[in-house]
């Protein structure tokens, strides 16, 4: 298989509530990489790479990965794969 990237931003009621940190949570169970981090703007973005399939059960999560938020959008678009990329995590 190969390695598949996106990148997507979540709108919604998500700072604040500890969604950085489940999303987190989400990343190290499924086995994913990249990085999620809070915007000017109130949403979130991340970056996120792995086996596609793996991907999909991502996506389909993560609007239910953290208790309190309410996630109302998520836009998502292909990147080129970072080689090398070990780990997921927080970029503030």
């Amino acid at each position: 298989w190969h390695m598949t990237r996106y990148a997507a931003t979540i709108t919604g009621v998500v700072q604040g509530v500890g969604f950085r940190w489940n999303v987190l949570h989400l990343a190290e169970s499924l086995g994913v990489t990249g990085w999620v981090r809070n915007e000017l703007d109130g949403s979130v973005l991340l970056e996120v790479q792995g086996n596609p399939l793996v991907l999909l059960r991502f996506f389909e999560k993560l609007p239910h990965c953290a208790r309190w938020a309410q996630v109302e959008h998520i836009a998502r678009t292909s990147l080129p794969p970072v080689e090398g990329e070990r780990a997921f995590q927080i970029r503030g």
